[in-house]
């Protein structure tokens, strides 16, 4: 905000001062024809117990006890009753019909006592607690249609009765002049309400439209002050709520009171002393403070009807004028916040009529109507000032919200032409990935064709050279019957290696299986002491004269795998285990089923106490063709390990060496029941 704009609003501010002040303290204006104050010769009588009569106060001895009043009535709050005397000589031009106003609109009960020309006295009501049918008048304020027949002093009494402050000026008006008056305080007080409705609608539409949370808050500020400002001046009573008195009195309690928290906070969000990013919290506990402080007084009000809920607001209002200025100088000049120091600025001219105002309720100052209207010209100076503020607040946050999105749709299109040159490249890598898998597939096929023909090629190749090995070795066994017992068992060793190898071929090189292979996932029920026991024979077949050992323990149930890659893999760890194990060594091959958490799981282990395997060695034993330090001498291709384990894995299951150097090796393989693998998962 400009330096120029702080220093209009200054200037405007120490005009405004000083014209309050001149007009406050400088000489009284000539007054219009037609109106007359009434601010001397008043003298007052309290009542405590309010049953005092017109007759007991004219009494020679209670006549004796008004108390003389300087100037214009003003007796703060009251207990009970008071009776109020004067005694005036009509102006010449009031001659016939005038008109007696109270110019305080909050009086519960005022009795007149006008004296009438055969010595008596003529008795009218008014008040809150009366309806307005009854009066003289129907205005907000009481006024008394009143008579003088000649130019002879005339002595009045007046009565009055309520839990209001009791400070007010009492004045003579003709009936011509006043109704002049009243039609423009009516325009004055109609251009107010109507500001306050107006800034009230403009901050609820702009708190709907964009949620802004501060237009929420002064709309609700703004709301309470005005049902406040229309209860306290007695609109409600004139225009809504004739003839309801306890309600009419309940709303200007609850409303008073519910001001200075509304104002609190609002103000003190505004400037950022409540909310999200607030750093203290004894702004909000202020507010709660003010809220719970004014419920009280509400409920106790309605509950007991206390005289001292009245002053209470009084209070609350001179702590908040000392208080809030303090609160925003601090945040505006020491924090250097410039919403706080414009708020201060916007709060100055209603924080001086509500000092004038308190004044005047508290008697120090007397009934006039700069102390009167004061608080009301500087509360629609501060809401001007405070709506110039929330509204240039959200143009500034439109503004940037406006250049946000230009920015956002900036890079949006930039995004959308990024986007789009990037699927046109990603197009373009899909079409030739999905030439390449094409190219791949049809190369898979011809591969998977090609094998198909080799291993049929292999089977029928090997089936002949293995009948002429089985042949020849059943008739050297039954020619030689006089061999030494060693050259009949190698006849037995060979032909149980052809039958064997026999047997794998039937298993494992037919078309069947060879399509199987391209998809694992066929478990069913089998018997691991069959495989453990195959496994066992499968040792014994590629050793030499080991001792072989097979234990199987809590297996009597079947147990779900898939039958032949978990025989291939147990076999091929038995033959590893007998081809590097010594003569005379031992190879115990065992297993059991154990219940787990997830499920029965089969834990099978080939152990023997050979050489063993070194660190170096063990670490690599599962890469493919890889031959260990062992293997000099040992004929094998590497393979069988690698092949094993991924026959596991693809059960879900695994294998793992266990060895040191010198001391023995153990493959224990964990298989859990019932896996079935991807249906695209090769063997490898």
């Amino acid at each position: 905000m400009s330096l120029s704009f702080w220093r209009a609003g200054l200037k405007a501010l120490a005009v405004l001062f000083l014209t309050g002040c001149s007009l406050a303290s400088g000489p009284a204006a000539p007054e219009p024809p037609g109106r007359w104050v009434i601010d001397s010769g008043w003298a007052a009588l309290r009542d405590a117990s309010g049953t005092l009569t017109l007759e007991q106060v004219r009494d020679a001895e209670l006549a004796n006890s008004f108390v003389p009043q300087t100037g214009a009535p003003r007796l703060g709050y009251l207990r009970g009753a008071v009776w109020l005397r004067n005694t005036i000589r009509p102006p010449a031009s009031a001659f016939g019909e005038a008109m007696l106003e109270l110019q305080f609109p909050a009086i519960d009960e005022a009795t007149l006592f006008w004296p009438r020309p055969d010595g008596g006295f003529e008795e009218r009501q008014a008040g809150d607690h009366h309806p307005m049918a009854q009066r003289d008048f129907q205005h907000r304020n009481i006024v008394f249609k009143v008579g003088f027949v000649d130019d002879m002093p005339v002595t009045f009494y007046l009565r009055l009765q309520g839990t209001h402050v009791n400070n007010f000026n009492v004045v003579l008006w003709t009936p011509q002049r006043f109704l002049s008056a009243a039609l423009s305080e009516q325009l004055l007080w109609g251009l107010l309400l109507a500001l306050h409705g107006i800034l009230i609608l403009t901050n609820l539409w702009a708190f709907y439209s964009t949620r802004d949370t501060d237009s929420g808050l002064f709309a609700l500020f703004i709301s309470v002050s005005f049902v406040s400002i229309s209860f306290l001046e007695g609109f409600g009573h004139q225009y809504l709520l004739d003839g309801q008195p306890a309600l009419n009195d309940a709303l200007v309690v609850t409303f008073w009171m519910l001001t200075p928290p509304a104002a609190y906070l609002f103000l003190l969000r505004y400037v950022g002393l409540i909310g999200t990013h607030a750093t203290v919290r004894w702004p909000t506990w202020l507010v709660v403070v003010l809220t719970a402080w004014a419920a009280v007084v509400i409920a106790i009000d309605q509950a007991l009807h206390p005289l001292w809920t009245r002053p209470a607001y009084t209070a609350t209002q001179l702590v908040s004028v000392f208080m809030l200025p303090v609160i925003l100088a601090w945040r505006g000049w020491v924090q250097h916040l410039r919403d706080a120091q414009l708020m201060l600025l916007a709060s100055m001219p209603s924080l001086l009529g509500v000092g004038l105002r308190l004044g005047r309720n508290l008697g120090f100052l007397p009934p006039h109507p700069i102390t009167d209207s004061a608080y009301y010209f500087g509360l629609a100076a501060y809401l001007l000032l405070l709506n110039y503020n929330v509204s240039n607040r959200y143009l500034t946050l439109r503004q940037e919200k406006e250049e946000a999105q230009n920015l956002a749709l900036a890079a949006s299109r930039r995004a959308e032409q990024e986007l789009e040159q990037r699927v046109a490249q990603r197009t373009a890598d899909i079409q030739a990935a999905m030439q390449q898998v094409q190219t791949s597939l049809e190369l898979e096929r011809k591969l998977l064709s090609d094998h198909r023909a080799f291993y049929a090629t292999v089977s029928h190749e090997l089936r002949t050279p293995l009948a002429v090995i089985n042949a020849t070795a059943e008739n050297l066994a039954m020619l030689d019957s006089q061999a030494q017992a060693s050259t009949r068992a190698r006849y037995r060793k060979i032909l149980d290696a052809s039958h064997r190898l026999g047997t794998l071929l039937d298993r494992y090189l037919q078309q069947n299986r060879f399509d199987r292979s391209a998809g694992v996932g066929r478990s069913s029920p089998t018997d691991l002491r069959l495989l453990l026991e195959d496994a066992g024979r499968a040792a014994r077949l590629a050793g030499q004269g080991q001792r072989i050992q097979v234990e199987v323990t809590d297996a009597a149930e079947p147990f779900i795998c898939d039958e032949v890659l978990t025989r291939l893999a147990l076999n091929s760890l038995a033959e590893n285990a007998a081809k590097y194990t010594p003569p005379g060594a031992s190879i115990l091959v065992r297993g059991r089923v154990a219940t787990m958490a997830g499920g029965r799981q089969a834990l099978l282990e080939i152990i023997d106490d050979g050489p063993g395997i070194s660190s170096d060695d063990l670490a690599r034993v599962f890469e493919s063709a890889f031959r260990g330090a062992n293997a000099a001498g040992v004929p094998g291709t590497g393979m069988g390990l690698p092949l094993a384990q991924r026959m596991i894995e693809l059960q879900g299951g695994s294998l793992r060496l266990d060895s040191g150097a010198g001391g023995g090796t153990r493959a224990m393989v964990v298989l859990p029941e019932g896996f079935r693998a991807p249906t695209d998962a090769p063997v490898g």
